[in-house]
């Protein structure tokens, strides 16, 4: 497990590495997880071949702190053909373990979510880039997550998203838009983010911007003022509850 420079979570851990999409815009590659799996001294990392560390499992700290942990930023983890039933039911019956901690993960293929008991302490979320993907991913995530807690990541937001197919306040709870920043540039329009922001929370949905919205041009005051997750909140429950109780909480949602 690793501290994290995401801003919308404390920690990372990748017991499975690698990914089967080949995320790019205009032809060219923008997945940061494969740039910096080329440096690691895993073969098959820096391929980005799709494997499994669980070595990482065991050397998870035991005693839970109320720690929010992103689940795969160096893998695609729920993507087709890249992990065994196996790998991923490994990886959720440790998370099932760890009660205390509130855990996220994140997929282009939200139908993969169907076939697995989501542990109560996952936030399963979805990655949307275009409004094709919105409509076309967004009513199957919802239909196969069923009675958990569900986000969206509009990261790298690649065009104007605005005509809402559902009842944002029913199904999502909490928004993550960032820009495309790649080579010091960012096609995604300030407009863009205003505008989506403004659409969910005009539905009562968190909003959480990411500071890279910046150099898109929103105003540093709205993205400040967007700093919050929901599982922020829970992190701070659970740390308390273990720490005036000794005990793991029962119930993090």
């Amino acid at each position: 497990m690793n501290n994290s420079g995401i801003s919308w979570t404390d920690k990372t851990l990748n017991p499975l590495v690698g990914c089967t999409n080949n995320c790019s815009f205009n032809g060219e590659s923008y997945c940061y997880a494969r740039e910096v799996a080329k440096r690691s001294k895993c073969q098959k990392c820096q391929s980005f071949t799709p494997h499994a560390h669980r070595e990482r499992l065991d050397k998870y700290p035991v005693k839970d702190a109320g720690r929010v942990v992103f689940l795969g930023s160096m893998a695609g983890m729920w993507e087709p053909g890249a992990f065994s039933d196996s790998d991923i039911n490994r990886v959720l019956d440790f998370i099932a373990a760890h009660p205390g901690d509130t855990f996220l993960t994140l997929t282009k293929n939200p139908i993969r979510y169907r076939d697995f008991i989501i542990p109560s302490n996952l936030w399963v979320g979805i990655t949307i880039t275009n409004m094709l993907a919105f409509w076309e991913e967004t009513q199957i995530f919802i239909e196969v997550t069923d009675q958990v807690r569900r986000f969206i990541s509009f990261e790298p937001l690649l065009e104007k998203i605005d005509d809402i197919p559902f009842c944002w306040e029913d199904y999502i709870d909490c928004i993550i838009i960032g820009p495309l920043n790649h080579r010091g540039k960012t096609p995604t329009k300030a407009e863009w983010i205003m505008n989506l922001m403004n659409v969910a929370e005009d539905a009562g949905v968190m909003v959480h911007l990411k500071p890279q919205c910046s150099p898109a041009g929103v105003p540093q005051d709205i993205i400040d003022a967007h700093q919050q997750t929901p599982w922020k909140g829970l992190r701070q429950d659970c740390a308390d509850a273990i720490k005036t109780q000794n005990r793991r909480p029962t119930n993090v949602n």
